[in-house]
């Protein structure tokens, strides 16, 4: 049986932005979208940040414009894409106010437009301004991807970030780096010492330790903390609110980008289901929902000005999508344990056809000769053997690499340099594959220094400098479980990456390579 944990984890949001996820999601909505992702198409991030997100790098047809008010940013994005050698992203550097004005530019109409993390610290008119430039830069049948801060959830996390504001003090005698840093070290200090306002508020735990884990704050964690956190105002929103301003904007919702949340069966206990099922709207449900989970942000997915047509979306994801296996058929597990224990089957002949399809390979969907029979029922199931976590949503066409022994792993100058960033910071990595669009595989701190360590001097000998490493300096900066592994604990991680079930993925995605 499968497990579901229905806590936010924020590493994972990074996969949320992939085209080809939030084609499948509009599909599974009823929506169908106006591209293919291996087409070209004009992808449009709001609040890009320094471009890390950006997965241009395995959508070379496709043209992305990143847009930030920070000018340092920006810079670093462009330094990047230069690194990396990618020509088919540009960066704007605009205030949210100012959006009005980058039409002037003669900007593309685009298939996808994201807002990552910005929506949350705005309000009133900009919020406005900020979803109006949404829309008139967006394709009709063109998607919206909207991260953004929620109620109920939020409630329990507004007080702490209140409180380490003016614990902290004056803000003048200090850049805002080290005060992120000092407000990480401060955090660190609360919890690990216990306070009563999280004994009470245990929801809110998850969220700060995605934050403060390792030892020292790394350099990502301090920036991350810093914009998130410390530099912005909070704008939680109810899901009701946010879909009446994008109704009037021509907006339908379509889903949720966790997949879990898309079937109620798995997030819902099941003496709640009975009263989602009276809800008589998509809003209505939406919010008990997010009642029910106590929802701290959400991951959404809408589609301006167009007709639901649930056969022609499933037709989408026939054509443009696939599934494989993260493991043997055979260790697959056909049962799901909700949120309350409930057991969910994953039988029946629809399930067995996907799994059978999907059992060493990229199973695409053409192959499948009763789907048009059953187009919904088709889509339903792949969200829940997705929601599994136990399958890979890929694109259509694609083929699995072969399973290789090699002395030392190559992997693409992208992932390559996340891998050196990652070392540099102690921090995890998130791995891009082509065959999945976007980020495939997540990485924790030890296993990215491993990784790092085979790819620059191969695996013999790779054991011994990972723990002169964790003696050192930069295993200061890993959680204090990275930090007590001794020789043993070490060899059994390199064998597992170097031969276990991700080490396979990792080959059959395309991620690592014969570097021999």
């Amino acid at each position: 049986m499968v497990s579901i944990d229905n806590t936010v984890n924020f590493r994972e949001m990074d996969t949320f932005q992939s085209p080809l996820l939030l084609g499948f999601i509009a599909a599974l909505g009823g929506y169908t979208p106006n591209y293919s992702p291996n087409e070209a198409f004009n992808y449009c991030e709001l609040g890009c940040g320094s471009g890390t997100t950006l997965t241009a790098s395995v959508y070379p047809k496709a043209s992305f414009i990143g847009i930030d008010s920070n000018e340092e940013d920006i810079l670093q994005a462009k330094q990047h894409c230069t690194l990396l050698g990618l020509d088919n992203i540009r960066f704007y550097c605009a205030e949210l106010a100012e959006l009005a004005e980058l039409q002037a530019l003669s900007l593309p109409t685009f298939q996808i437009v994201a807002i990552s993390n910005t929506f949350g610290h705005v309000d009133g008119e900009l919020a406005q301004k900020v979803l109006s430039f949404a829309a008139s830069i967006l394709q009709n049948k063109g998607l919206l991807y909207l991260q953004y801060l929620s109620y109920p959830g939020q409630s329990s996390l507004l007080p702490l970030w209140q409180l380490l504001d003016k614990l902290l003090g004056n803000r003048e005698a200090e850049t805002p780096l080290e005060r992120s840093s000092r407000a990480l070290q401060l955090l660190a200090r609360l919890v690990k010492r216990g306070i009563g306002f999280l004994h009470q508020q245990s929801e809110a735990l998850p969220v700060i330790l995605d934050y403060i884990s390792g030892g020292k704050p790394s350099d990502v964690q301090v920036e991350r903390f810093l914009r998130d956190v410390l530099s912005r105002d909070h704008f939680p929103r109810f899901f009701d609110e946010v879909y009446d301003q994008l109704t009037e904007h021509g907006f339908e919702f379509a889903g949720c980008c966790q997949f879990a949340r898309n079937d109620f069966e798995i997030v819902i206990p099941p003496r709640q289901i009975p009263t989602v099922r009276e809800m008589n709207s998509v809003k209505k449900r939406e919010l008990l929902k997010d009642f029910v989970l106590n929802t701290p942000i959400r991951n959404d997915v809408f589609v301006k000005s167009s007709p639901s047509d649930p056969k022609s979306a499933s037709a989408w994801v026939r054509s443009n999508c696939a599934l494989m296996s993260r493991q043997a058929q055979a260790a697959i597990q056909r049962v799901i344990v909700g949120a309350a224990g409930q057991r969910i089957p994953m039988q029946g002949l629809v399930f067995t056809a996907l799994i059978d399809a999907a059992d060493e390979s990229i199973a695409n969907f053409e192959s499948i000769d009763n789907w048009p029979n059953e187009p919904v029922r088709y889509l339903r199931a792949i969200n829940r053997l997705l929601a599994s976590g136990q399958f890979f949503l890929c694109r259509a066409g694609v083929e699995a690499n072969p399973v290789f022994e090699c002395d030392v792993p190559l992997l693409s100058s992208y992932n390559a340099w996340q891998l050196a960033r990652a070392f540099e910071s102690g921090s995890a990595t998130r791995l891009l594959s082509d065959k999945t669009g976007g980020v495939a595989i997540l990485l924790d701190a030890v296993e990215s220094l491993i990784l790092y360590i085979a790819t620059m001097e191969g695996w013999r000998g790779c054991g011994t400098r990972v723990i002169q490493e964790l003696a050192g300096a930069r295993g200061s900066q890993l959680p204090k479980k990275f930090r007590e592994l001794n020789t043993e604990d070490v060899d059994k991680l390199i064998e597992l990456l170097r031969y276990g079930q991700k080490a396979k993925n990792l080959m059959r995605l395309g991620i690592v390579t014969n570097g021999d």
